[in-house]
């Protein structure tokens, strides 16, 4: 009798954990600002010869949240890059990355139409392609081992929900991304980042 009482309790805590459980499908798109931040073989900070460039990234994400927590794994297609004039020389620089990230936001404020998330997280992303330009010649990286395929770092983020229907919300939200990897293939020293900014739009979908 003991054990069935106890295996009726855990039952009706899981239950009661899952009900408590929403989800959420969405998709969005926005502008992203990105740059290099460099550092020379000598070990000084040259970030500052590298202008921002205004690039694309879209994506769809997975909300997982439980009262104030949420749990959000996203795919993403986000553009990386830079532009520099080197030696009178204009470059520029625009890397496709595939994404997997993984955020943790928690709820500031929620009411019946609005709500107010703040995050941070990591993410993952490989290099499916891109572009370097050197004057007026361009170069595609599918057929060079210029940079790392894979690039990784943290990121933050500032997340607002409106709701529009009880199954259909829109939002929007701003995320600072800050790269930790090596990005180019290069045997000195020197070392190459990616760093962006990017405001995003989107629309998610209740599923429970």
């Amino acid at each position: 009798m003991k054990h069935i009482i106890l295996s009726v309790l855990l039952f009706s805590a899981v239950q009661l954990s899952y009900s408590q459980t929403k989800m959420s499908l969405g998709i969005y798109a926005g502008p992203t600002y990105s740059s290099f931040s460099f550092i020379n073989s000598e070990g000084i900070d040259q970030s500052e010869l590298y202008e921002t460039s205004e690039l694309k990234t879209f994506g769809i994400l997975l909300n997982i949240q439980k009262s104030k927590h949420t749990f959000r794994p996203s795919l993403q297609f986000r553009q990386g890059g830079s532009k520099a004039t080197i030696g009178g020389t204009p470059m520029t620089w625009k890397l496709n990355y595939v994404d997997f990230q993984a955020a943790y936001l928690f709820e500031l404020l929620n009411n019946d139409f609005v709500s107010l998330k703040l995050g941070a997280g990591g993410y993952a992303g490989y290099l499916a392609g891109g572009e370097q330009t050197i004057g007026t010649k361009s170069y595609s990286l599918n057929e060079q081992e210029v940079f790392s395929p894979i690039d990784f770092g943290v990121n933050g983020m500032v997340n607002t929900e409106f709701s529009i229907t009880k199954t259909l919300n829109f939002f929007v939200e701003y995320k600072i991304g800050l790269g930790l990897s090596q990005i180019e293939n290069d045997e000195t020293e020197q070392q190459t980042k990616n760093n962006y900014h990017a405001f995003k739009a989107g629309l998610s979908f209740n599923l429970k």
